[in-house]
């Protein structure tokens, strides 16, 4: 039988023993013979010397849970981007339109769809709003998603906010002929067209088009909102019918744009900003990029750097999506990116599309637009470190995988840096300006 002191032992040493890590496919960088131990799980408070994070020690560890289902989203969602995008010149070009920044007065305040973002310990994995729907009406939260082009609802929410419904008794709405389905990699959601009269913070479209979802996959059952809200083109909704958004700027309800402005782990402060620009969320001027097509959000990506002292060139079509919560680059793209930071490499026990970088380096990742350049936040970037006790931390910059050599998928953890203006107007297209996120 084992004495309390020999079992106290034991149990110390299972605490401290350090598990190697399986060599990674490439390394990239110089310091390719680096060895790094995955530690098992520290005593509390315990936290091992050289940690410099303002997370708590728990926080900082990366989980890549959501980030590997979201890959699998995004590779579904833009399956049918090239056939959209095909054609496209791209170059660099002059924005026609001036620079010019739109006030929010107090007149259009009531404009505003507060956001709530939902988190997990330091990623943002999507903002979420209400919208209300049909006669009598239900208050229904939508995900703000501005790389879709579909409003989704569920036909019969009796535990969603809003208008309570007896057992049995379901919502009806005026039926359209054709069905709704939509594909989200391992994700889908299905049902019937309908149109109804759609309200969002007392802006309304009496007879808009959207998706009544009477199936809705496990995946998103666990999600905190109920619905989508596309606000891309119509070119590319399932619907083939105008979005909200479009609907409204067609009945001359509000200016033909809409900005986004994005916190960093926060339950509130997000917002939705229809045919305004809210001043009081950015601390600088407005760079205004052209639009390449009006079906994605998408803009000339013609650089990606690690600092400033060196750009390596890009041709990519980037589509801004507020609804994907990273930044995703061809394979090569990120090859390139990550090869100029000594002793990253790729992290293939998460997968392939994931890379690490030495968490010590203090670097400011940027993207360059059509010649500008935009800084991102390293609390964006740095998704946490690869294990316990680990020097490496996940990069927010990943590999897209199977979708081409030719587009960018640009997510929030740019938007939560650059407070961001949709223009629709002629040609369209995106203004950036330092969000207020920046102070800190």
């Amino acid at each position: 039988m084992l004495s309390l002191i020999h079992l106290s032992f034991l149990l110390f040493v299972g605490q401290t023993i350090g598990i190697p890590r399986g060599s990674p496919d490439n390394d990239f960088g110089q310091d390719q013979n680096r060895s790094t131990l995955v530690l098992a799980p520290t005593p509390l408070r315990a936290i091992p010397r050289g940690f410099k994070t303002p997370l708590p020690f728990d926080e900082d560890i990366f989980d890549p849970t959501h980030v590997s289902n979201e890959i699998t989203r995004v590779l579904s969602k833009y399956e049918g981007a090239a056939d959209h995008l095909a054609g496209i010149t791209l170059s660099t070009s002059a924005v026609l339109t001036p620079n010019v920044s739109i006030p929010l007065p107090d007149v259009l305040r009531s404009n505003v769809m507060p956001l709530t973002g939902h988190f997990n310990r330091n990623l943002d994995l999507l903002y979420f709003g209400e919208v209300r729907v049909g006669t009598p009406v239900q208050s229904l939260t939508v995900q703000v998603d501005t790389g879709s082009a579909d409003l989704w609802v569920p036909a019969n929410c009796p535990k969603c906010a809003g208008k309570q419904f007896k057992p049995g008794q379901s919502r009806t709405y005026q039926r359209r002929e054709g069905t709704f389905e939509e594909y989200y990699g391992r994700g889908h959601v299905s049902g019937t067209i309908a149109s109804d009269i759609v309200s969002i913070s007392g802006l309304y479209v009496e007879d808009q088009v959207f998706g009544a979802v009477t199936e809705k996959s496990e995946e998103f059952s666990r999600d905190p909102n109920n619905g989508l809200l596309g606000l891309a083109f119509k070119d590319i909704a399932r619907t083939d019918q105008p979005t909200f958004f479009e609907n409204l700027v067609e009945k001359k309800r509000i200016l033909p744009l809409f900005s986004v402005h994005l916190t960093r782990r926060q339950k509130d402060g997000s917002e939705l900003c229809f045919g305004c620009s809210d001043e009081t969320k950015t601390i600088g001027d407005t760079v205004w990029v052209p639009l390449l097509s009006r079906s994605y959000w998408a803009i000339f990506m013609n650089g990606i750097s690690v600092n400033e002292s060196r750009t390596i060139d890009t041709s990519l079509v980037a589509a801004i999506d507020t609804g994907t919560s990273l930044i995703y680059v061809p394979d090569s793209v990120a090859d390139d990116f990550y090869a100029q930071i000594p002793g990253s490499r790729k992290v293939t026990q998460f997968g392939p599309n994931f890379y690490s970088y030495p968490c010590a380096w203090d670097i400011a990742p940027s993207l360059t637009f059509n010649d500008h350049r935009f800084t991102l936040d390293l609390k964006d970037f740095n998704l946490g470190r690869t294990g316990y006790g680990s020097q490496d931390c996940v990069g927010g910059i990943m590999a897209l995988g199977d979708l081409g050599d030719k587009l960018a998928i640009i997510g929030a953890e740019f938007v939560k840096s650059w407070y961001t203006t949709f223009d629709y107007a002629e040609t369209g297209r995106i203004g950036f300006s330092p969000s207020i996120n920046q102070r800190g």
